[in-house]
C-alpha cells in the first residue's frame, strides 16, 4: 500500500481523482472535522477526464456512482459549474435521475467539452 497524503487538500484530491484506493482516502478524511472553509473545486476539465476514463473502461458504472455518491455532499468539495453538480448529481442519484450507460456518458463529456455554456 501506497502512504496517503496527510494534507486535506491532497487527500480530496486523491478522491476527485478517483484514486484507486479510495475507501482509504476516505477514511483519512473523516480524521478532519465536517465543516470546511477551504474547498477544491471540481471543475468540468476533471470531470471530464473521469467520465472519459470510465468510459473507456478504467471505471466501472458503479463505482463511478459510488465516487459521485462519496463526493456529493462534501463540504470541502466545491462545485460552482452547474453542469459539474448536476452530472454528479445524476450519477449519484440513478434511481431519481436514470441509469448512466455509455451514450449518457459520452452525453456529458460533449457537454463539459464545451468551455463557455450558455
Amino acid at each position: 500500500m501506497t502512504e496517503l497524503p496527510t494534507e486535506r487538500r491532497d487527500l480530496v484530491r486523491a478522491v476527485l481523482d478517483l484514486s484507486s484506493e479510495r475507501q482509504r482516502v476516505l477514511a483519512a478524511l473523516n480524521l478532519f472535522p465536517w465543516d470546511s472553509d477551504d474547498a477544491v473545486e471540481l471543475e468540468p476539465r476533471m470531470l471530464r477526464s473521469t467520465l472519459e476514463r470510465a468510459l473507456g473502461g478504467a471505471h466501472s458504472i458503479e463505482e463511478l456512482a459510488q465516487w459521485a455518491e462519496d463526493i456529493e455532499v462534501r463540504e470541502d468539495i466545491a462545485m460552482t459549474d452547474g453542469r459539474v453538480r448536476a452530472i454528479i448529481h445524476a450519477l449519484a442519484n440513478p434511481a431519481l435521475e436514470g441509469d448512466t450507460d455509455g451514450a449518457r456518458l459520452s452525453d456529458w463529456i460533449g457537454e463539459l467539452s464545451i468551455d463557455n455554456p450558455h
